[in-house]
């Protein structure tokens, strides 16, 4: 007796999402990822602002290690453009510097500021910042921290009204207020908010 054949139906296609598919092996997973990796830039580019108001932000990739530790050559910061036009320079931020000349795309220097403008700024034998003659204490970048240069204390300033004392995080390297001087009010173009990139230093820099 003669038993009919019959074929079995053809598998269907359950669409990339279906691990039957094999595609977690291929281009879907990739896909599935990028989205994954979009919607997570957008919720934080969102909240900090950057989707709402785009125009006030930046985006710098660092060169220099003036910042170090705190920032890093290779990072890529996140500059608030906007902020000193509703706040004030204060002692202990990160600004972003816009030297005369230079614009705003050609600029990657980050430095702190620890002298405001009328303010008198020098350091004692130890290197320690000092504030109006009294040693500052106040921010744990800027206290008790060795600023000489060459075990040479940097010469003392009076700053104009308009003008700034910035230093960087990287005292041994950085080039800052100690071998060039004060710097203008005007050069301070945002202030530095969060690193973006890579990936293990995402982070929102200090705010204090």
């Amino acid at each position: 007796m003669n038993i009919p054949y019959y074929a079995p139906p053809p598998p269907q296609d359950r669409g990339c999402f279906s691990l039957s598919c094999g595609c977690c092996s291929g281009g879907c997973l990739v896909g599935v990822l990028l989205v994954a990796l979009f919607t997570i830039l957008f919720a934080y580019g969102y909240k900090v602002g950057v989707v709402r108001h785009p125009s006030e932000f930046a985006y710098i990739h660092v060169l220099s290690e003036d910042m170090s530790p705190t920032i890093q050559a290779g990072d890529w910061v996140l500059v608030d453009r906007s902020y000193y036009t509703r706040e004030e320079v204060e002692r202990g931020h990160i600004v972003w510097m816009v030297s005369a000349g230079e614009r705003e795309e050609e600029s990657k220097r980050f430095l702190r500021v620890a002298g405001l403008g009328g303010e008198s700024v020098s350091f004692d034998a130890s290197g320690e910042l000092q504030i109006n003659g009294s040693t500052f204490t106040r921010h744990p970048m800027l206290s008790e921290r060795d600023f000489r240069v060459d075990r040479t204390p940097p010469e003392p300033v009076a700053l104009e009204g308009n003008e700034l004392y910035l230093v960087g995080d990287n005292r041994g390297e950085a080039s800052d207020s100690r071998s060039t001087g004060p710097f203008p009010r005007k050069a301070v173009h945002g202030r530095a908010i969060s690193i973006l990139f890579p990936p293990n230093r995402v982070g929102r820099l200090d705010q204090d």
